[in-house]
């Protein structure tokens, strides 16, 4: 396809990801408010995968930017995970999955950005 030496189609590539996934985070948020997270999760798992498979059979540069807006769509509704993941089941202590003592705990990173200090969840803060 011929983007091996080329870094402006690679920084194409991000960026048309990037640009989709900060509209849809916008727009498209209120799509987990009207589905609700598990369905709205399930709209994200169906729009991945058929980005991957649309990147997976690409056979243009053409195709390879499609498949990268639908990955950023798709990607796009980021805070409807963030509440599925803070609902789901309580364990045997009562705690949350985001919750300390729980299996999740031990595995969060750090904050990448220390200006934020609820972006790493209870750990750091929130």
């Amino acid at each position: 396809m011929g983007i091996k030496d080329t870094p402006v189609r690679i920084g194409m590539m991000m960026s048309v990801f990037l640009a989709a996934y900060g509209i849809s985070n916008v727009v498209l948020s209120p799509i987990g408010d009207y589905l609700g997270p598990r369905k709205s999760m399930m709209l994200c798992i169906v729009l991945w995968t058929i980005s991957l498979f649309i990147g997976g059979i690409a056979t243009s540069f053409m195709l390879i930017i499609v498949s990268r807006i639908i990955l950023g769509i798709g990607e796009g509704t980021i805070p409807c995970k963030v509440s599925l993941s803070k609902t789901g089941s309580p364990n045997r202590n009562g705690d949350g999955p985001m919750q300390p003592g729980s299996w999740g705990s031990p595995l969060r990173l750090p904050s990448p950005c220390p200006s934020l200090p609820g972006s790493s969840g209870p750990t750091a803060g929130a």
